[in-house]
């Protein structure tokens, strides 16, 4: 199945999203600690990272970095 992790602070636009991938049988993960982004990531390996630019701690940004 494909792993797609999805970066985002807002509950509501996080499920909506969430729920219309599932749809399509994707794998879906979030973050729950926005400060272990990186972490998260590794633990998870996803084939695709969506990730929303204004976050809490760090933005969008600097975790592409």
């Amino acid at each position: 199945m494909f792993k797609i992790m999805l970066i985002e602070d807002d509950v509501t636009l996080f499920t909506e999203i969430k729920e219309r991938l599932s749809q399509w049988s994707y794998e879906v993960y979030g973050v729950t600690d926005f400060a272990k982004v990186l972490q998260e990531f590794t633990a998870v390996q996803p084939e695709l990272v969506i990730i929303d630019i204004q976050l809490p701690l760090f933005d969008g940004f600097h975790w592409c970095r």
